[in-house]
Order: structure tokens, then C-alpha cells, then sequence
């Protein structure tokens, strides 16, 4: 949780308060970073926003649906989402309004968790163009467990692809491949500490169109 909201929180509100409504996570993981924009979401009264998630295991996928939707769920994956939501939970938000944001988000499309990068987008170069930008949380696990995601002609591809005007990308990597990626797609790259040790983290922002 704590690293959640060290590598990605900053970019969320700096986003939302640039008027960006469309998300993309690469990562959905155990949820904390599509929680965490939900909760921003729900703190700011902002009911007009996109979050599209990739996550490659079913597993994780349908885990969270049914977790937000109240369907049977094993006790020990449902005790561990209660304890993701009670973390990002505040006074004014408490776990039970963020499940339930989710559980809407996720009735209305408004929050999609996708398989694969591969095949059509969910949303077109023109949409995002057009609209009112994009935050990119890239959560991607390791260049070990999928080295396609961490390669730069991929990176550039995926960045041309889902950058909008004004874009901010996130991540707690630093590699020089990503780097690469980010200045050929004209983002401006700003190395931040890692989390808890790590080297080097990122922090990017696109605000001129490219």
C-alpha cells in the first residue's frame, strides 16, 4: 500500500487536477492501484472517468470482479481485498464506499480489466486525442516475467498508442529502454528515489502534443 501511493498517488492527483479521465494500469495485481484512482475518483466527485487495466491472469481478474460485486470468493483472497480496500480506505471514504465505487465502475464499463495488451484498444489514438487526457500507471511486474513490456520499440508503440493531451505516466521502474521510449514519444522524464531502497523511479509528463 505505502508503495502505491509513493510511486503512483502523485501522478493519480496530478492528473485529475489536469483534468485527465482516462486511466491505463499495466498490472492489475491484487487491485491497489485501480483502488487508489477509484478512491481519488470518489474523494473528487469526478463521475466522468475511464480506468482500463490490463492483468494477464484470469485468476486476479476474476478474483477482483467478484470481490467487488459480493459474489463467493475464497475466504483468504476475500480477506486479502478487505485489507487492500481498509488500507486505501480515509475518514470521509471507508472500505464498504469503495468497493461499492467499484463494483459501479465496473457495472457501467467505466472500469474494464482486459486480458492482454494485444488485439484492438479499448480506446483509439483519436478518443484520447480528443478528450481529456491520460494517466498511465505502469505496473508491469519485471522485465524477467514479460520482456515484451520492457522493450522500447513496444514502449514507443504502446505510448503513441495511449497518450492524450496532456499525458502523465508513472512507474517504479527505471530502465533505459523506458527512458528511450518516453523521450522519443516527447515526454519529459523526471528520475524520483525508488521506493524503500530501490535506485530510481519515474515520473513523466506529455504536455504538448506530439
Amino acid at each position: 500500500y505505502t508503495e502505491t501511493e509513493y510511486i503512483y498517488g502523485t501522478c493519480i492527483r496530478e492528473a485529475l487536477a489536469k483534468s485527465c479521465r482516462q486511466f491505463i494500469v499495466v498490472g492489475l495485481g491484487l487491485g491497489y492501484i485501480e483502488l487508489l484512482i477509484v478512491r481519488e475518483l470518489v474523494a473528487n466527485g469526478i463521475s466522468n472517468a475511464s480506468i482500463l487495466s490490463f492483468e494477464s491472469v484470469d485468476l486476479l481478474r476474476q478474483s477482483f470482479v467478484r470481490w467487488a460485486n459480493h459474489s463467493p470468493l475464497d475466504p483468504e483472497i476475500e480477506n486479502t481485498y478487505n485489507k487492500v480496500a481498509d488500507y486505501l480506505a480515509t475518514e470521509s471514504i471507508p472500505a464498504a464506499d469503495l468497493r461499492r465505487a467499484a463494483s459501479t465502475m465496473l457495472e457501467t464499463a467505466s472500469l474494464k480489466l482486459v486480458p492482454s495488451l494485444e488485439g484492438p484498444f479499448v480506446f483509439s489514438r483519436d478518443q484520447i486525442r480528443l478528450s481529456h487526457g491520460t494517466c498511465i500507471l505502469y505496473d508491469a511486474f519485471s522485465k524477467a516475467t514479460d520482456s515484451q513490456l520492457w522493450e522500447e520499440e513496444f514502449l514507443v508503440t504502446f505510448l503513441q498508442t495511449h497518450s492524450g493531451y496532456p499525458s502523465f505516466l508513472s512507474t517504479y521502474a527505471c530502465t533505459g529502454n523506458l527512458k528511450r521510449a518516453l523521450k522519443r514519444t516527447g515526454y519529459q522524464v523526471e528520475e524520483k528515489p525508488g521506493f524503500s531502497g530501490k535506485r530510481l523511479s519515474i515520473m513523466a509528463r506529455l504536455e504538448t502534443l506530439t
